[in-house]
């Protein structure tokens, strides 16, 4: 099976002038540009202190959208009931 690279991502390196690129394999894999990565000793590849960046940075973004979207969800929601409620003569049975 060939592997194919479904992202690519630059990033700043924060010891050297430099730009590392990163790229997030089908498999769910990444590899790093840098030389620590690319010349790394051994069977199995460990990731760099970039990857390891990379996916802080990627999940606390995640985490930083669901927070918002729920945040946002609940005021919608919180409105609607209100809207509803004012309107008279309509029930509605809310989820928790």
């Amino acid at each position: 099976m060939v592997r194919k690279i479904i992202e690519r991502h630059e990033w700043e390196s924060d010891t050297a002038n430099r730009t590392w690129i990163i790229a997030k394999w089908d498999d769910g894999g990444f590899s790093c540009s840098c030389p620590a990565w690319i010349y790394q000793k051994g069977g199995v590849r460990k990731d760099c202190k970039h990857i390891n960046a990379f996916i802080l940075s990627q999940n606390q973004r995640e985490q930083y959208i669901t927070a918002t979207i729920q945040s946002v969800g609940n005021k919608v929601i919180k409105e609607l009931k209100e809207k509803c409620d004012t309107m008279g003569g309509i029930e509605i049975q809310w989820e928790k």
